[in-house]
């Protein structure tokens, strides 16, 4: 079977996160099993155009913030000859509506949608464009099969008027060989830690008051990911005086975050909109 994934990023994207994981852990495991896959997404600053990953041919075209208008170009002119058996793109940021580009099956996947959330983290014309492409979600795919990964996303996408029978609900998952307990490694002081990018939306900063209230001196909160919101965080930090209780870590490898989720003792998440994080699954395997 030949399959062409459509998605703003690749996990080489200084902005992945848990959406470009799930996408290279799934489909890797597909490609690995003698089938074709291509991976359609936006480029960045110094990447080449086309490489492969875990098996994955990936095509970089356009950016950040022009993906969207340099997608469909790039298919029609360098891949729509490849007679794709299944487009699946992961709905993500701004919808393409891949039903347009007359392939013989779409499919749909959707960890969430920003809904009224996206004013929390883009400027305003940013935020209401992301919103307002959403809303003809219903009208563009159709009967488009959707894949969510959780009972929440498929609530949402039932009120914005998929038919429920189409949906699919598959779970996350995570590799339970690499990420397994810890317990001699656990922190003998309270650790809390914090896991995934740092974006606006996530509401990190939530967990950083939470933590300011915590009447254990010797509590500490390790702050792992990379994103804009970083220097937002770090003043808050200052303005609470817990400079020498917060750490950031920034963008970690996978070997770190196995030793953070070991010697943590909870995970705090308090992003509003998710649909199911994976970052929670990998700290309750460990």
């Amino acid at each position: 079977m030949r399959l062409l994934i459509v998605n703003w990023q690749d996990r080489e994207n200084p902005q992945s996160g848990g959406a470009e994981l799930h996408l290279h852990e799934v489909f890797g495991r597909i490609a690995a099993k003698g089938h074709s896959v291509d991976l359609l997404c936006s480029g960045f600053a110094n990447a080449p155009a086309r490489v492969k990953l875990d098996g994955i041919q990936v095509y970089r075209t356009g950016g950040r913030y022009s993906f969207q208008f340099a997608a469909k170009a790039f298919y029609k002119k360098n891949l729509k000859r490849n007679q794709y058996d299944v487009i699946v793109e992961d709905l993500n940021k701004i919808p393409l509506f891949t039903t347009r580009w007359k392939a013989a099956n779409t499919v749909a996947l959707v960890h969430h949608l920003f809904g009224s959330t996206a004013f929390r983290e883009a400027t305003p014309p940013v935020a209401a464009l992301v919103w307002l492409s959403e809303k003809p979600i219903a009208r563009m795919y159709g009967n488009t099969p959707f894949q969510s990964v959780s009972d929440s996303t498929t609530q949402d996408l039932v009120q914005r008027g998929i038919p429920r029978q189409n949906i699919r609900v598959i779970y996350n998952g995570v590799d339970t060989k690499s990420l397994t307990p810890g317990l001699a490694e656990r922190s003998p002081t309270p650790l809390f830690s914090y896991l995934g990018r740092i974006k606006k939306y996530k509401r990190i900063d939530l967990v950083i008051s939470a933590f300011a209230k915590v009447q254990l001196r010797d509590a500490r909160l390790e702050i792992a990911g990379a994103g804009d919101y970083r220097p937002a965080l770090e003043k808050l930090v200052d303005r609470l005086g817990l400079g020498s209780r917060v750490r950031f870590l920034g963008r970690i490898s996978e070997a770190e975050k196995l030793a953070l989720l070991r010697r943590s003792w909870a995970t705090v998440l308090a992003s509003p909109k998710e649909g199911w994080g994976i970052s929670n699954l990998e700290s309750a395997a460990c």
